[in-house]
């Protein structure tokens, strides 16, 4: 049998096409220049050395340097990119699958099917552009905070200047700034306003580099198994994100802890008080203690935005949730948005009663939330419509929201009204937190819609919808 001569193996004809000519100095451009002729040449040597080729070939795109080449051109062979800068010479579409470093100085909106269609094989991502203003990641695998360069054998090869040529520009082998480097402030993301990041597994400090770089971050969401995550990202927001005004922090079931891992109190705290001042507050906790309330009291001038979520029924100690609630809320003079979910069955008649226990200092507030709290009274304590211990409440009426696309039949309006006059059914005087609520409702002339134990409610006398900016009329 003839020997095969190894030039037939397409693996060794990739790796002697690595060390081929592509990229030539430029004195006019000032750097590499794309000059694919040799290996285009060796192309056509057999069937063979073009499939093995061609991959090597178009492994790196750069639109600048390649802005001459045809268009259809580029298509055809967009799946061979592995290496891909984009500054708008030309916008796709592109049938690249596997990329796995993606560079960016321009964004535009036919971009982004390329980045999804990547998202799961890429390494490295850079942004060079300045318009980048929201930022979301999900799923992210790395646990190392300074990504690692990319695998030798995903690398170009020498005659490429992404790997021995450290003068071009775009390198995408430029290692991320360290975190204790002090040159960090001069990679940092200009204009970076929302970031959100939602990790499965802990990173710990995988993010703080990341942090560091954002100056204009304005709302930050984490999502998160692992409380450490949070604790590592608490003191960079504080010291380098001084716009941050919105926080959401949502802490998911931990399977391998059978529940959700929580943090401090204080902790909880030191989170709300990273924002020098707090307008926007979404956060998962197992009930509200001493130390988040005072953080909380110290950012009641400027929070407008106000939801909490608790998820544990404390059985150890006294219950204090609604009662610190109701402090806050006697002194959130600017808040819009309020809601309150708590757990099933933790909230009783008597906690309920304490939540509207003193009055509510928001008279802006536009929306209202309540879940899991008790406004039925027991039969005992209920007494005839006529009877003189019923305070004399004045009428205010509201409806039913209708579901989303539909209209409600005349006549099939369900409303809840309450007042000297209109008595629903089955309510009763005295202690009722329903009429407790409605004395707090009705110093809220801005209020338009309630939530009430996940039935809506809208004012049936605001002839403004929810959403209006005004928040609606100052009369109701």
């Amino acid at each position: 049998m003839d020997r095969m001569n190894p030039l037939d193996l397409p693996e060794i004809i990739t790796n002697v096409g690595r060390f081929l000519p592509l990229w030539k100095h430029s004195d006019n451009l000032g750097f590499y220049d794309f000059s694919p002729a040799m290996l285009l040449s060796c192309t056509l040597v057999n069937k063979t050395w073009h499939d093995a080729l061609v991959p090597v070939i178009w492994y790196v795109y750069n639109g600048f340097v390649m802005r001459s080449i045809p268009k259809g051109v580029i298509v055809k062979n967009s799946r061979h990119f592995r290496i891909f800068f984009y500054d708008r010479s030309f916008a796709g579409p592109f049938e690249s699958r596997h990329l796995k470093s993606l560079v960016i100085s321009w964004w535009d909106k036919e971009l982004l099917p390329l980045v999804e269609a990547n998202a799961g094989s890429l390494v490295s991502l850079v942004w060079k552009g300045s318009h980048l203003r929201n930022l979301g990641l999900a799923a992210v695998d790395w646990t190392q905070s300074i990504p690692e360069d990319l695998p030798s054998s995903d690398v170009p090869p020498p005659s490429s200047p992404f790997s021995s040529q450290p003068t071009y520009p775009y390198s995408p082998r430029t290692p991320f700034v360290h975190a204790g480097d002090h040159r960090h402030q001069t990679h940092a993301i200009k204009g970076l306003r929302d970031l959100r990041l939602d990790v499965s597994m802990s990173k710990e400090d995988a993010f703080v580099d990341l942090l560091r770089s954002c100056p204009d971050l304005e709302n930050f969401s984490l999502y998160s198994e692992n409380a450490e995550d949070a604790r590592a990202l608490l003191p960079i927001l504080r010291d380098y994100c001084p716009k941050l005004s919105g926080i959401e922090y949502v802490a998911r079931f931990c399977s391998v802890l059978g529940g959700r891992d929580y943090l401090l109190d204080t902790e909880y705290a030191n989170l709300v008080l990273s924002a020098r001042s707090l307008k926007s507050l979404k956060m998962d906790i197992p009930w509200l203690d001493d130390s988040l309330t005072r953080a909380l009291l110290l950012q009641s001038q400027s929070l407008q935005s106000l939801s909490l979520r608790f998820h544990e029924r404390r059985t150890t100690h006294p219950m204090k949730d609604a009662e610190n609630v109701c402090c806050i809320l006697q002194h959130c003079t600017e808040l819009r948005h309020l809601a309150l979910h708590f757990s099933p069955h933790s909230l009783g008649k008597e906690g309920t009663l304490k939540l509207f226990e003193r009055p509510w200092a928001c008279r802006h507030l536009r929306t209202l939330a309540l879940t899991d709290v008790t406004m039925m009274v027991d039969q005992a304590a209920q007494t005839l419509p006529n009877s003189p211990q019923g305070p004399a409440l004045q009428p205010y009426s509201w409806r039913l929201a209708s579901a989303a696309g539909s209209t409600p039949s005349p006549g099939n309006e369900s409303s809840v009204s309450t007042g000297s006059g209109g008595v629903e059914q089955g309510a009763v005087y005295g202690p009722s937190p329903k009429q407790k609520l409605f004395e707090q409702v009705r110093r809220l002339p801005r209020l338009a819609t309630m939530n009430l134990n996940h039935v809506s409610y809208i004012s049936a006398s605001l002839d403004t919808s929810p959403s209006d900016s005004s928040g609606g009329s100052d009369h109701h």
